[in-house]
């Protein structure tokens, strides 16, 4: 059995996939980064550089599923959490939610 990535930063939970969905479309960098998710509060984001081995995707081009494909690896940065160190591979980014009286919300960060 293959050990299978899985880590959280702040809100955003990264878990390495065996296969991407079929229908993807690149996510470009904003000023030299691709964001992750920004913080609700502050405009801290989880990011990668944009030159630093990860492609970021967006199902269907949508907000509903993000990806990423690592060739080599490579640092999920924030500004107020540890950087993580992903490793090569194929990569699921979720934004954690709750659920308060019947009603979801985005896990603050």
């Amino acid at each position: 059995m293959t050990k299978m990535f899985l880590a959280a930063q702040g809100d955003i939970l990264i878990q390495q996939v065996e296969q991407l969905p079929n229908t993807l479309v690149d996510v470009a960098p904003e000023n030299g980064r691709l964001i992750v998710a920004y913080g609700e509060a502050t405009g801290h984001h989880h990011s990668f550089g944009a030159r630093s081995g990860m492609t970021l995707f967006r199902e269907d081009g949508t907000s509903n599923g993000l990806f990423g494909v690592a060739t080599a690896p490579v640092a999920l940065e924030h500004q107020e959490h540890s950087t993580i160190m992903l490793p090569p591979g194929k990569f699921r980014f979720i934004q954690q939610r709750t659920m308060h009286s019947g009603i979801v919300q985005r896990v603050a960060d």
